[in-house]
């Protein structure tokens, strides 16, 4: 089964939902999970720098634990304090980290991910995908486990990965 989740690193539902995120990596490994950046600057305005420094954490194998950080002290984030940020996310080459966060090299990614939630007309975060179903809003643990488990199962019978 995959998990898609469209996140903003200001929204504090995001910051919920990663909590919940967590906990079905812990109980499932075997689930795909994959996070798309949708920063919404217009109410969040570090949100589009906050998935900047998720992009370039992820260029050293270093993304989860830089998502952690930014969803846990998000006041950190509100004052930009980006090479804090990387050394509690355990980069320890933050001059390179700083190098890619003023080079904007994950900005691409972001333009895609962005788009691609234009496409299916989010406006909202967190969005929740499973195997193609839409959640219309972020389901509780219980749920997406259950979801999880019914589109694994339908796969499996389907004999399709």
């Amino acid at each position: 089964a995959t998990l898609i989740v469209f996140s903003d690193f200001q929204c504090p539902f995001c910051k919920a939902f990663a909590k919940i995120v967590d906990s079905v990596h812990a109980s499932h490994p075997s689930v795909r999970i994959v996070e798309r950046s949708f920063p919404l600057t217009s109410i969040h305005p570090r949100a589009f720098d906050a998935a900047v420094a998720a992009g370039c954490a992820a260029r050293v194998g270093r993304y989860w634990e830089m998502r952690r950080s930014l969803f846990a002290d998000q006041a950190l984030l509100e004052a930009g304090a980006w090479a804090s940020i990387a050394r509690t996310s355990g980069i320890a080459d933050t001059v390179a980290f700083n190098r890619c966060m003023q080079g904007r090299q994950s900005v691409e990614q972001i333009i895609t991910d962005t788009l691609q939630a234009s496409e299916l007309k989010l406006h909202a975060t967190p969005t929740v995908i499973v195997n193609g179903l839409m959640f219309a809003r972020p389901p509780d643990y219980k749920t997406l486990v259950r979801e999880l488990r019914r589109r694994e199962a339908d796969h499996d019978a389907s004999g399709q990965l």
